[in-house]
Parts: structure tokens; C-alpha cells; sequence
């Protein structure tokens, strides 16, 4: 019998990272899934033009968990515009693969990444504590 999840989508799942709300995020996204029921929630915190902290939220299936916690760790370190670069597939890729049906919580989860960070840089650049040479989209 095929294994429904890879070994690494498991191992996300049972041992999230970046779980854990931020206090002070420059931004946040909600995406949903075309069921209402399906959510995920990204954070981050911005420094120096790049991604200095990343947290998710999402209601509790596998992919979803395996998603936000591989988008978030993914995330950390990379400037704004390798995150408005990154593809749903590279997730799918780096997870080794989920099943057709599950593979759109790699779409929500890089949508909330892309759209966490402009609104954080939205934030930012009207507080008017970044500089235009940061300022990548």
C-alpha cells in the first residue's frame, strides 16, 4: 500500500516549526481556501530587507501544517524579492509531493508568504522606516 505522505511531510507535521504566533509582526496575511473551512496565516517580521522571522497558523490537516512550517522555515533569511519569486511548486517539490487534491495548500501557503510580506513592506514604507533601496515591490 502507497504511503499517502512523504517522510519529510510527516516529519513537518509531527514537528512543526515557526508555529508559534508573533508578537510584534511588521506583517500578516489570511488566505482561504475555496471551502471556507481551509485557512492559513502567515507572519513575518522584516530586517534589512530580508526575512528575520516567520510564523503560520492554520487549522490542523497535514499539508497544511506541512506547508506553513516548510514555507516559514523556507522563508527566514531570504530577501523580499526571492519570497515574491518563490512558486507553489517548489514547496510541492521540497516536500517530495502531496496528493492532487491537497496540493493547493502549497498555493494558499505561498500566497500568505507573498502577501504577509508586501503588506509588511506596505506597513513599513508608510511608517516610513524603510528605505527605498529596500523597498522591492
Amino acid at each position: 500500500m502507497a504511503r499517502e505522505f512523504s517522510d519529510t511531510v510527516m516529519d513537518h507535521f509531527r514537528h512543526p516549526r515557526h508555529a508559534v504566533p508573533l508578537p510584534f509582526p511588521d506583517g500578516t496575511a489570511w488566505v482561504r481556501g475555496q471551502d471556507t473551512t481551509r485557512f492559513v496565516r502567515i507572519q513575518v517580521g522584516l530586517r534589512e530587507g530580508h526575512v528575520a522571522e516567520a510564523s503560520f497558523g492554520t487549522y490542523g490537516c497535514v499539508p497544511a501544517i506541512a506547508c506553513g512550517s516548510w514555507v516559514c522555515e523556507w522563508a527566514v533569511g531570504r530577501s523580499m524579492a526571492e519570497v515574491q519569486h518563490l512558486a507553489p511548486t517548489a514547496v510541492l517539490e521540497a516536500l517530495g509531493g502531496l496528493p492532487p487534491n491537497r496540493r493547493d495548500h502549497a498555493d494558499m501557503t505561498v500566497q500568505a508568504l507573498q502577501q504577509a510580506v508586501v503588506n509588511a513592506v506596505n506597513r513599513i514604507s508608510h511608517a516610513g522606516l524603510l528605505s527605498s533601496q529596500e523597498h522591492p515591490v
